[in-house]
């Protein structure tokens, strides 16, 4: 699938018919989001990852049209959507906030970094691969 973009909108539409005969209800379309969303999403698996996305979608979406709404969570939010409260990508909130937690620690417990990991509940190698991931 990743090596075959251009088969993305065959592919949905040839597992749409295959699976509203197999179990009997009426055959749908894709909304264009969708085919979209498909398109653009880093398929993991081969062919079988995409059939069993569209035999759900017919098994489980209501209407005569299938839209973004209908796709499962990992086909709705396209990587790096996810965002902290403030609008930062949620990878960059946590570091931002693991940081502070470590400098605060070290801090109260006056620049003692083994008193400030049996706080934090790390041991020893774990202080230390943090300090040196941020340069603390």
């Amino acid at each position: 699938m990743r090596d075959r973009p251009e088969a993305v909108p065959i592919l949905p539409a040839h597992f749409l018919a295959k699976f509203s005969a197999r179990h009997g209800k009426p055959e749908r379309k894709l909304s264009e989001a969708v085919v979209k969303r498909l398109r653009e999403h880093r398929w993991k698996g081969n062919v079988r990852e995409l059939e069993h996305v569209i035999e759900n979608l017919v098994l489980f979406a209501d209407g005569q049209e299938i839209g973004e709404e209908d796709l499962p969570r990992v086909l709705r939010d396209t990587p790096g959507t996810a965002r902290a409260g403030d609008g930062k990508p949620f990878a960059k909130a946590v570091a931002e906030f693991e940081r502070r937690l470590l400098e605060e620690a070290i801090a109260e417990e006056g620049g003692v970094k083994a008193r400030a990991a049996r706080r934090l509940g790390l041991d020893g190698n774990q202080i230390k691969y943090l300090c040196r991931k941020y340069g603390i």
